[in-house]
């Protein structure tokens, strides 16, 4: 009964634009389709390795629910905007990006610095807004390659200096994956042909 089961082609990317892409399998079994698009799904959103910020380092501040003066968000704003910049680097090892801006205006993932190499897939990330001449915002943060998510309370083991906030860190280049079974008319015993929509956080 084996040798009778239909066996798919290579995947086919049928679309690429920006971050959203189309593969398409086919032919497949009855009742493959909505079993494999499950499997990819699961696979590519816990288990692909990716970067994510992990820390965050405030020159001014010593725990996150505090303000910083002539600063539209608080603290903990501007953590929920950074878990939101999505980056990768060359190499395994951890590395340190920092953040000078001062004079009013708004502050996005762009204006981060870093090593050679560094991606930073949405630039226009906001990161805070300054709200005077005079303001000013020193930031420095670790990012750490990674698989699926990691919580603040797992990764926060080690003793960590104030003014310093563990982030809960998604390493999954992978946004999202939605799957389309759509029933092929064949003369051949039914097969499947299955529609991957893949969309990806950067590249």
């Amino acid at each position: 009964m084996a040798e009778n089961i239909l066996l798919p082609n290579p995947p086919k990317l049928v679309s690429s634009e920006g971050a959203l892409a189309v593969f398409e399998i086919s032919p497949l079994y009855p009742g493959y389709g909505i079993t494999i698009g499950n499997a990819l799904r699961r696979v590519m959103l816990s288990s692909i390795k990716g970067s994510a910020i992990t820390r965050v380092h405030f020159d001014s501040v010593t725990h996150e629910f505090e303000s910083i003066p002539d600063v539209l968000e608080d603290v903990l704003d501007i953590t929920l905007n950074l878990k939101q910049v999505r980056v990768d680097f060359p190499g395994e090892e951890p590395i340190t990006l920092t953040l000078d801006a001062s004079g009013k205006g708004e502050v996005r993932a762009k204006d981060l610095k870093g090593p050679g190499g560094l991606i930073i897939a949405n630039p226009e990330q906001l990161i805070a807004t300054l709200t005077a001449p005079k303001a000013s915002l020193k930031l420095s943060m670790v990012v750490e390659k990674g698989v699926g998510f990691i919580s603040a309370e797992t990764a926060e083991r080690d003793r960590i200096e104030p003014g310093t906030i563990v982030l809960d860190a998604i390493f999954s280049p992978v946004k999202n994956l939605i799957s389309f079974v759509f029933q092929l008319k064949l003369t051949e015993p039914s097969s499947q042909i299955m529609l991957l929509r893949n969309q990806l956080r950067y590249y």
